[in-house]
């Protein structure tokens, strides 16, 4: 069973003494012999328990953050419950779902009210919204609705630090995954601090397209068309963007929001005049033409991949055997529930032959063949909970000639000498395939490339580029927020070198403007960079030493 930290227990606890069922429930009163509702913590600490019915989310993001006021948590904020009839008994916490949400109110402007999306809908259970009050050490409870504003707005709901503490409680015997909240009003900044972003001599760093909302995975199409895939909660979609005046800046008029209505579609790929996409189960592609106020209608490849959406959102690319490759992520921090679950898959462009390449691979969410020796490389977050310098993220290679399906370790082993503490008992190193490179422990390494340009210096031909996402809940060591370049050696085959490449995202005081996301090589050489927080598309390109 995991720690539960005394404000979780004192949460439990509250939660315990009850909530009723119409337009706002009885407020529960604190046990006498509690201090009265915790202070809001620098980072709320994941926390889960297996052996009760409860599970407090532990998301990659459900602490808001500058400068997005959407918090994406779906994927790893599973809530689950028995049966419970609130008409019928009393709420117990050992009946109820619940998972706690931080937000720094004063950074969200516009109307005060929180959107809740449920996979794009409400749940068919009954649920719960709680909030804290500061001052009354209560909770106040309201029936779950899509929009919640409390009375008289959020002001007498303020902790000293400015933010609210939000609890969802969810009855019922269905598993559902709350994939976002959004306070007040969607923000756009007039614009952003891109001359932060540091990068070696002779390299410059421009803003290519802005606002690209949640941008993630990134494609490059036919006619300079730039793809790009999302993970916003809810339904959302992808993005077609045409620098139609060739200045290399993407403007709102030049950006058009296509093929709505999808869950996580962050994968984006193209291929012999279609665009494909991931939809957590399911893969589609549709024709692609110039007419993105009205794009050709989406067909389905493939449903055959599970439905679980921690680790469920999809990066997706064509190998040079022309096959789609495909990742299952582990459904769970740390689990080993066989196959097809932490494996790499690929099958034909319609679907066909789907089949497992590589296992042991927690959640790979970028992935790049070799252009001379064409091996597969990709990189893998790391498991949680072991501690903020341990394991590391993973660079892994499928060695070419590779006999049968590699396994690289996964939930046995970690980076070069990790034995799992649950998993690794009776393994040893040289069952797996290890790491070519160990990453920053937490780095949330995503999207990688080899540089196939020719803008850039030989030095950097051939070589990998990674966008490292950051950490999701510890800001304060400056992990990750970066892309970093891993140098390899003349063959190709090994790693020789790790280091930062574009820095600046992530202030000296731990605070965040954006989180690269993936990485792309235009035909001219130059390299975009996703940002899914600030919602941009950054282009570095190489005006050569002392420029």
């Amino acid at each position: 069973m995991h720690r539960l930290t005394a404000g979780v227990l004192l949460l439990i606890a509250m939660l315990a003494s009850g909530c009723g069922g119409g337009q706002a429930g009885p407020q529960a009163s604190p046990p006498t012999d509690a201090p009265g509702l915790p202070s809001v913590p620098a980072e709320l600490e994941r926390s889960a328990s297996y052996d009760t019915v409860f599970l407090l989310s532990y998301g990659d993001e459900y602490r808001a953050s500058l400068p997005s006021n959407r918090v994406t948590i779906a994927g790893d904020s599973l809530l689950f419950s028995p049966d419970w009839d609130p008409a019928g008994k009393p709420a117990d916490a050992s009946q109820l779902a619940f998972a706690l949400y931080s937000f720094p109110i004063a950074d969200y402007p516009g109307e005060a009210y929180i959107d809740l999306n449920w996979n794009g809908a409400a749940p068919a259970q009954d649920y719960f919204i709680g909030i804290a009050d500061p001052n009354a050490l209560r909770w106040q409870w309201y029936s779950g609705t899509a929009r919640f504003s409390p009375p008289g707005g959020f002001a007498p709901w303020l902790y000293p630090s400015g933010e609210v503490l939000i609890a969802v409680m969810l009855s019922g015997t269905q598993a559902h995954t709350l994939d976002s909240l959004q306070v007040g009003e969607p923000l756009e900044l007039p614009s952003l601090p891109v001359d932060e972003i540091v990068v070696p001599d002779g390299f410059r760093v421009s803003l290519f397209a802005y606002p690209v909302n949640n941008a993630r995975a990134i494609c490059h199409g036919p006619d300079d068309i730039i793809f790009v895939g999302t993970r916003n909660g809810g339904t959302s979609g992808l993005f077609a963007l045409q620098d139609a005046d060739n200045n290399t800046l993407v403007t709102p008029g030049e950006t058009f929001s296509i093929y709505q209505g999808y869950t996580q579609p962050c994968g984006v790929d193209y291929r012999d005049g279609y665009l494909y996409w991931s939809d957590i189960s399911r893969i589609w592609r549709a024709p692609i033409t110039d007419q993105f106020l009205a794009p050709p209608a989406a067909e389905l490849v493939s449903d055959q991949f599970p439905t679980e959406t921690h680790h469920g959102w999809k990066f997706i690319r064509f190998g040079p055997d022309g096959k789609l490759y495909v990742p299952v992520g582990a459904p769970c921090n740390i689990c080993d529930d066989g196959d097809p679950y932490a494996t790499i898959m690929r099958m034909d462009a319609n679907g066909d032959n789907l089949e497992i390449v590589a296992r042991g691979i927690r959640n790979t969410v970028g992935f790049d063949w070799h252009p001379v020796t064409g091996e597969l490389w990709f990189t893998d977050n790391g498991r949680d909970s072991l501690g903020d310098g341990i394991p590391p993220d993973e660079l892994n290679r499928i060695p070419a000639g590779f006999e049968g399906i590699p396994h690289f370790g996964y939930p046995h082993w970690h980076g070069n000498d990790i034995a799992d503490p649950t998993y690794g008992g009776g393994h040893t190193a040289d069952e797996f395939e290890l790491p070519e490179q160990e990453l920053v422990a937490h780095c949330a390494a995503l999207g990688m490339r080899f540089y196939t340009g020719e803008m850039f210096p030989e030095e950097y031909h051939n070589q990998i580029f990674i966008a490292e996402h950051g950490d999701w809940n510890n800001f304060s060591d400056n992990v990750g927020c970066l892309v970093s370049l891993v140098r390899l050696n003349e063959a190709g085959t090994a790693a020789v070198s790790y280091e930062p490449f574009a820095t600046g995202w992530q202030r000296e005081d731990g605070t965040r403007w954006d989180r690269p996301a993936d990485v792309q090589v235009l035909p001219d050489g130059s390299l975009l960079v996703s940002g899914d927080q600030a919602g941009a598309l950054y282009r570095i390109t190489y005006h050569g030493s002392g420029q």
